[in-house]
């Protein structure tokens, strides 16, 4: 009810819900308390600066053992400018969208949060920060969906019998170069993305 009530934009109520949930005694106990706090950060991951980010997500990290191998590793299914040009390169043939001197490209990132549930699947994906809207940015969303982890049991009293919250940093990868009609360079796209475990960083 407190992760629906956010998602209407009603954050202050969702957090006094958590707030009254957290304050029974069986919030204390098995991974309740954990499940609590990733849900405080969740609600609140839209208004954090990039240190308190960083912070908050080593925070629920730093309490795993370690994190399952990635088994299952989806290929994106968008198609940028860069992964075309890059396909034409590769043959030799004309460069079907060069880049022009008109053409602007600012840093494009989202952070991802998810959960990685005992059985390896990827659960609650979504978008904490960044661009939402970019249409490769929902292709993010799909390809962590798709993802299969490998399976783990955590130890008695053992945090993690939920499975473990992961944030994860986007980028699209760019570099400088001089486009046609220019004798600036600029930021282009070259295909393909980074990630960086924030709970691991």
């Amino acid at each position: 009810m407190a992760w629906l009530t956010a998602t209407m934009g009603r954050r202050a109520a969702a957090r006094a819900m958590l707030d009254a949930i957290a304050a029974r005694p069986a919030a204390r106990t098995g991974d309740l308390p954990d499940v609590i706090r990733v849900m405080r950060f969740r609600i609140d991951a839209a208004s954090l600066s990039d240190e308190e980010m960083l912070r908050r997500s080593k925070s629920i990290g730093a309490g795993y053992r370690k994190t399952p191998l990635l088994v299952v590793n989806p290929a994106y299914d968008f198609t940028d400018l860069a992964t075309v040009n890059n396909a034409a390169s590769r043959f030799q043939l004309v460069t079907p969208i060069p880049v022009l001197s008109s053409d602007v490209s600012s840093v494009q990132w989202v952070d991802v949060g998810f959960w990685i549930r005992p059985d390896g699947r990827t659960d609650e994906v979504e978008i904490l920060r960044g661009m939402r809207a970019e249409s490769w940015a929902r292709s993010i969303v799909r390809q962590v969906e798709g993802r299969v982890y490998s399976s783990f049991a955590p130890a008695p009293g053992e945090k993690g019998a939920s499975g473990m919250y992961r944030v994860e940093r986007v980028t699209l990868r760019q570099r400088y170069q001089v486009p046609t009609g220019s004798l600036i360079a600029r930021r282009v796209p070259i295909g393909g993305v980074e990630t960086l475990d924030l709970t691991a960083a």
